[in-house]
């Protein structure tokens, strides 16, 4: 019971998120592998100025880019999963569980 009681009162923040890597909208893929490589991630937040536009994941990198044999010139913007569910860190751990269920992967 604790445990279900946490999730609805402890917020995002309590899990201690690290820092979001981001890459511009305009980059190319190689520049994407480039950064998830040196910065040893999974996904980068991908921004037009200073909003959310996307995301790219290495899921991305191989069905999207490698499986059909693209270019790693290729835009992210073409290749990224747009309009990515997101969550604040204000906002309960449950909620984030919700929103993973509804709109994640």
């Amino acid at each position: 019971m604790e445990f279900t009681r946490n999730l609805m009162i402890e917020s995002v923040s309590r899990l201690q998120p690290t820092a979001a890597h981001v890459l511009d909208l305009r980059r190319t893929v190689a520049t994407a592998v480039d950064q998830l490589r040196k910065s040893k991630v999974g996904c980068l937040l991908v921004t037009e100025g200073s909003g959310l536009v996307g995301i790219f994941t290495e899921r991305d990198l191989l069905k999207k880019i490698l499986a059909p044999g693209l270019s790693l010139e290729t835009p992210v913007s073409a290749v990224m999963t747009a309009n990515p569910v997101s969550v604040n860190v204000k906002d309960s751990i449950r909620t984030a569980v919700e929103r993973m269920q509804i709109g994640g992967y």
